[in-house]
């Protein structure tokens, strides 16, 4: 739609399923996102034209599901994750992928990194790390560089209590603005006082 509200058009038809996490690349004609079939609990990377087309599985050969796609701040790589679960020793397994970005077009897979970042990451300002939200104990900020893929994420944050509902870094890149947030709970007693007769 044009920037003040009006004349919306349609880009999307999907009867099964949602599509999420809108990603625009620099062209600015090209979107890319995530579409979740609810059916079959799959979900894949589309590209679409804002002038509305079928729309491009991306990476149709992949078993996966790809999801959470994120552009860097240059424009220049895609971040997404991928996850499979193998049903004979029931565990999930996480990847962390890059690929290239030029015009319109996405480029092959360049890297792929064993690490579970989750749905809430950003790119540093200098496009050379992910900022993630680690999922290990109180909720804190972490920076994996991705030059030396498995070395040890750095922490940012120490938080001690609380959770992190959202973060991204300032414009200027030199501060991380954060939301944080506390989750408290009651412990309830209900007691079924009704006759039986």
């Amino acid at each position: 739609m044009e920037t003040d509200g009006k004349n919306p058009v349609q880009l999307t038809k999907s009867d099964n399923g949602m599509n999420l996490r809108p990603q625009i690349l620099k062209d600015g004609r090209t979107i890319v996102f995530e579409r979740g079939s609810e059916e079959r609990n799959k979900s894949k990377l589309i590209k679409i034209s804002i002038d509305g087309d079928e729309g491009e599985i991306l990476f149709p050969e992949s078993p996966m599901n790809d999801a959470f796609p994120n552009l860097s701040k240059d424009g220049k790589y895609l971040a997404f994750t991928s996850q499979s679960f193998n049903r004979q020793n029931l565990e999930f397994k996480n990847l962390f992928k890059l690929s290239g970005v030029k015009e319109n077009n996405i480029g092959k897979i360049e890297k792929e990194i064993d690490m579970d970042l989750g749905w809430n990451y950003r790119w540093s300002p200098d496009n050379k790390a992910i900022t993630f939200l680690g999922q290990q104990g109180v909720p804190n900020l972490f920076n994996a560089p991705l030059s030396t893929p498995g070395s040890s994420p750095k922490q940012l944050t120490n938080f001690n209590s609380g959770v992190i509902l959202n973060f991204d870094w300032s414009r200027d890149g030199k501060r991380l603005i954060i939301v944080r947030g506390i989750i408290n709970s009651d412990l309830i007693l209900i007691k079924d006082n009704a006759k039986t007769t």
